[in-house]
């Protein structure tokens, strides 16, 4: 039997629940301004956020592809690094679903693709001190033989390049060219303005991850580079010309340098160059949350439209059921021979 902990960020369960929300985030209370701009900011996109909702689903999802597949042979739950169930609560009912059973594996999984010691590095350290004490209180004689004493343990720390996630932006990037071509230019150009997808317009594409603070790329962190990798990829799948990598959702009143561009520059800089139009890919992302449905949906596509730029953003893999397909294969890969 092999035990998987799924994981994700986390949401605000409830509107009164955002300072602590934030002081989980930042390892300090936070000041009643930054609570407000919090407020704010989900008011905007018209209350809490999806995610939990989202990430139940994806873990739903896991569950059925798995036992689809290899019934019988896995045991999943799920935890939150910011909100209730936490990782601990997820190792806990994980635990306890695995009593009695001979295990042999347990994998650390989060719904993010990329690799950072300040994003992945955090769940996976929380993990391991959360699975730690288990393992030496079941090892000893107070404890009795529990199910993760003899297991082994290891972190899927990132799936950037899965076939099955270049696949899913590939679509989705297709999907809104055509929405240009079909809805927004039967008026425009000629037959002559043929550019990339088979929109007449000239459109760039950006893809978007949320950016983290400088420092990190600098001691060697992959992160900047695995995002970099992922835009390539599905670029290179989509045929894509004209396209590029930019950064978002930096804190309000952060005074570090983060990594950059950030996207509403590179917005400008596209209408500067002559683009018509933009969309936006948010491969750092699988779920919608505050910083696609805010920072995109409504600041991204605000300084497109004060640019002349037609604005379109992929829809995220929210409910397609090939993000449960992909971890499984992620899974399968971390399961082989090293």
């Amino acid at each position: 039997m092999i035990g998987v902990l799924l994981m994700a960020h986390g949401t605000p369960a409830r509107m009164d629940d955002l300072s602590s929300f934030l002081e989980s985030i930042r390892l300090r209370p936070p000041t009643q301004a930054e609570v407000d701009d919090l407020w704010n900011r989900y008011k905007a996109i018209g209350g809490l956020s999806p995610l939990l909702e989202l990430t139940e689903e994806h873990y739903r999802n896991l569950v059925q592809v798995l036992e689809r597949d290899y019934p019988g042979s896995f045991k999943v739950a799920f935890g939150m690094k910011h909100a209730t169930p936490l990782i601990e609560d997820g190792l806990d009912a994980l635990e306890e679903s695995l009593k009695g059973e001979d295990v042999d594996r347990i994998i650390g999984l989060v719904l993010a693709p990329h690799f950072s010691k300040a994003s992945i590095g955090g769940y996976e350290s929380r993990l391991r001190s959360a699975l730690q004490p288990k393992q030496s209180m079941q090892a000893s004689d107070q404890a009795g033989d529990g199910p993760f004493q003899r297991a082994s343990f290891s972190m899927i720390r990132s799936w950037h390049l899965a076939p099955g996630l270049i696949d899913m932006w590939t679509s989705r990037i297709a999907e809104e060219i055509a929405s240009l071509s079909e809805n927004d230019i039967s008026q425009e150009g000629s037959s002559e303005d043929v550019y990339q997808g088979g929109s007449r317009l000239r459109t760039h594409v950006i893809f978007t991850a949320h950016s983290l603070p400088a420092r990190l790329e600098e001691t060697g962190d992959p992160y900047a580079q695995q995002v970099a990798e992922t835009a390539a990829a599905v670029a290179g799948k989509a045929e894509l010309q004209d396209w590029s990598v930019a950064w978002q959702s930096i804190p309000p009143g952060s005074t570090l340098p983060w990594l950059e561009p950030d996207v509403s520059d590179v917005i400008r800089k596209v209408a500067y160059d002559g683009y018509q139009a933009v969309v936006i890919c948010p491969v750092g992302f699988v779920s919608d949350h505050l910083e696609t449905l805010y920072d995109l949906d409504i600041v991204a596509s605000k300084v497109a439209s004060s640019c002349g730029l037609l604005y379109r953003r992929c829809a995220s893999l929210d409910h397609d059921f090939r993000v449960a397909e992909t971890l499984v294969s992620v899974i399968n890969q971390e399961l082989l021979p090293k």
